[in-house]
């Protein structure tokens, strides 16, 4: 069977399996299986098809069956187990993804789990024996490291790319992570790669296993454990519902408190991935060209220093003030180092250009290793710098950042890096931080998950074949969407209150409605929620939805000029202008004195089609805030309308002697026309085409504004003849194509 046809095929079945149309997915399984041509698995359909043959058969005659429904959900598990075998052998033959090509390279001379276990165990136990945490470099030592690299590597390859777990598989897993022999940072790993093996294939061992150390009082453990569950469980949502057990222990783990807690934080981290990209691009695009052009920055070797002192909130030089190109790169770093103290990623794209510069990087596994000083690739007789240890407690960099700084100051001169030492010595910045008992286990949990998270992003987003995995980070990460407990995860009203307005601070607009819905189900909603969601909505582009939202708002506090304002932007966005009025008519009695609300009945009646009845706003605008470009530009197209034309080009010479928009060129010149000076018009058009940098008259030109034209006995053969006098004439307007 060819590769598409396969494909294919698997796709369909496991789409009828997730529709629960048991049937046709058999109709799909049978081509697969005969494709793979394997005897167990043609053995395995067999035995399905004949059981569920026999179950439509009693069905058929009448006969009661109090099993049926959990005997229906053991087939459609049954078929998305042989799915998935069906798959994996028959990718196992040709597919080039590193994935296979992993399991073919280990079945060249199969370890047992259990005997890879055992050789890491007597390792560490030799390295532990031998030497302490603070010895320094030995070449026995250093042997011993990468022979201790070697074995977590195959490890680590042995689990991710394996087969759905036997008792036994799972069994010597969970032996290994409490093995008092292994290090955390060992059994850190194994929850990796559990974790990727997991996203690859499901298995309901291995999400089993991540289970039981969601709560994990190590918090390297019991972050990568709840991460990889989270993942997972948004992956396979509909999935799990086929596996009682499972769902069982879903139900206690949601009725936990602590539980809850952290699944509440790690969900607040997981949407603070979707600002990742844009502070990226932000970085690269904008903030570091600016300072790069910027006599006031200095560039040094290290390029990103400015950068993190700036986040860091060092005070800017006052002299830079005058230059606004600074001003606007100082806000930017500011919102920046907010971001960042709430947990945002802002060292993404720093080190992102590193990572594709060491081999470390080429190996799957250097990407989830927790960062280890006396790694072989970083140990050697140069010492790195002690400010290396005190970054790494201080949790600043993931993992993988780590290793990239501190590969990067590798190859730094050794008397370079002795300076640096002394100089941050001096600065009290080679001791580690002193974490107090306040900040406690919970502290120390989500920050172990919010680098973590950092690590998997980088990993998807920089491994040079990621191509070749699922991005987690691009599904849906809404762990209240998952419908295995019936919609039951963060979904009591304390999650969902805290989530929501996490989400709506963050702007994180379709995530936060989602919240606020679920709010809304709960109980009555607040006038607060209402404007929120219409808010959500509004930002969103949906303003429909946003004038419903604001319409229960106003029912809740009827004057509450804030949402008076708001749906009035509404309104007007859908070109409902008279309703638009209205509610600035109804802001208009709340706040009399407001000069903007009173332009903005101006402008709603001029919309409306009422512009002698909106000068008396705009004047009074006008007289108290006299010399408004955007007031002048409102009165000139009132008169316009209110067949002024002399008022009209009188408020349009001011524009033009101003700062001038292309469409005050435009309308400039429909106010000469008006008044009948054609040349001044030609030359007021002239000018638009100047100012958009275009040799002729677009086609539409004319077209919005034909109809107030034809009130003044302009044709639209007279528009015809104004345009093609511009393309023809060669003086002083632009000739045309």
């Amino acid at each position: 069977m060819e590769e598409k046809t396969f494909t294919s095929l698997l796709a369909e079945a496991r789409a009828h399996l997730s529709a629960s149309r048991l049937a046709d997915a058999l109709s799909c399984l049978r081509p697969l299986v005969e494709g793979v041509g394997e005897w167990e698995l043609k053995a395995g359909l067999s035995d399905l098809e004949s059981a569920y043959g026999l179950m439509l058969h009693y069905f058929r005659e009448g006969v009661p069956d109090s099993s049926r429904h959990s005997l229906y959900r053991s087939f459609l598990r049954r078929s998305y187990e042989l799915c998935d075998r069906a798959e994996r052998q028959f990718r196992l033959r040709m597919s080039a993804t590193l994935y296979y090509e992993t399991i073919r390279t280990l079945q060249v001379q199969p370890v047992p789990l259990g005997e890879r276990v055992a050789r890491l165990e007597d390792n560490c136990q030799g390295i532990a024996l031998k030497f302490s945490a603070t010895s320094g470099y030995s070449p026995e030592r250093h042997e011993m490291e990468r022979q201790h690299a070697e074995l977590v590597r195959g490890l680590f390859d042995c689990v991710w790319t394996s087969a759905a777990w036997s008792a036994e598989d799972a069994e010597v897993a969970r032996d290994m992570m409490a093995s008092p022999l292994i290090r955390e940072a060992d059994q850190a790993l194994m929850v990796s790669a559990v974790t990727m093996g997991l996203l690859q294939a499901f298995d309901s061992s291995k999400f089993a296993f991540l289970m039981d150390y969601v709560l994990d009082g190590r918090s390297l453990i019991g972050a990568r454990a709840i991460t990889g569950f989270a993942l997972a469980l948004l992956r396979y949502d509909r999935r799990l519902a086929l596996y009682p057990d499972l769902t069982a222990r879903l139900k206690l783990l949601a009725d936990d408190s602590r539980f809850v807690a952290s699944l509440r934080r790690l969900q607040m981290q997981l949407l603070t991935t979707l600002e990742t990209r844009d502070i990226e691009r932000q970085l690269r695009e904008d903030i570091i060209p600016a300072m790069m052009h910027s006599p006031h920055f200095k560039r040094t070797k290290f390029g990103f220093e400015e950068i993190d002192e700036m986040l860091k909130g060092n005070d800017p030089n006052p002299d830079w003030r005058e230059n606004e190109e600074v001003k606007r790169i100082e806000n930017k770093l500011r919102q920046l180092a907010e971001l960042q103290s709430q947990g945002a990623d802002v060292y993404m794209g720093t080190f992102a250009a590193m990572k594709q510069q060491y081999p470390f990087f080429g190996v799957m596994v250097g990407w989830f290793l927790p960062f280890d000083a006396h790694h072989p690739a970083l140990y050697s007789r140069q010492e790195l710098p002690k400010f290396l240890r005190t970054l790494s407690e201080a949790g600043v960099l993931c993992d993988s950042d780590q290793y990239s700084f501190a590969f990067m100051l590798a190859s730094i001169p050794a008397a370079q890096r002795r300076m640096m030492d002394e100089q941050l010595a001096a600065m009290g910045m080679t001791e580690p931080p002193q974490v107090g008992q306040a900040a406690g286990r919970s502290e120390r949990e989500e920050r172990s998950c919010r680098l973590y998270l950092q690590d998997l992003y980088r990993f998807f987003r920089l491994f040079n074949r990621s191509s070749q995995f699922d991005n987690p980070f691009e599904q849906n990460v809404i762990l209240a969407d998952c419908q295995v407990l019936g919609g039951g995860l963060l979904t009591d009203g304390e999650s969902l209150a805290q989530l929501a307005d996490f989400a709506f601070k963050r702007k994180f607009y379709a995530a936060a409605l989602r919240f606020f819905e679920g709010l809304q189900q709960k109980a009555a909603p607040s006038a607060d929620v209402c404007q929120k969601m219409g808010y959500c909505h509004q930002m969103q582009g949906a303003y429909a939805e946003a004038v419903a939202a604001y319409g229960k708002a106003l029912l809740l506090e009827g004057d509450n000029a804030w949402t008076l304002r708001h749906m009035a932007q509404c309104h007007r966005l859908l070109g409902q202008y008279d309703k638009a009025l209205d509610y600035w008519k109804e802001l208009e009695r709340l706040q009399p004195d407001d000069l903007q609300v009173q332009y903005r009945v101006g402008e709603g009646l001029i919309l409306a089609g009422r512009p002698d009845e909106a000068f008396p706003y705009l004047y009074k605008v006008d007289y108290f805030d006299p010399g408004r470009e955007r007031t002048q530009r409102a009165l000139a197209w009132c008169s316009l309308l209110a067949h002024k034309p002399e008022q009209a080009v009188k408020y349009y010479q001011k524009l033009l002697a101003a700062r001038p928009l292309p469409e005050d060129h435009q309308n400039a010149g429909h106010a000469a026309w008006a008044c009948g000076d054609v040349p001044a018009a030609l030359a007021h058009y002239a000018d638009y085409l100047r100012a958009k940098g275009l040799d002729a008259l677009p086609e539409d030109f004319f077209d919005e504004d034909a109809a107030l034209l034809s009130t003044y006995a302009i044709t639209p053969d007279d528009l015809r003849i104004a345009r093609d006098a511009l393309r023809s004439d060669g003086g002083e307007t632009p000739t045309g194509a």
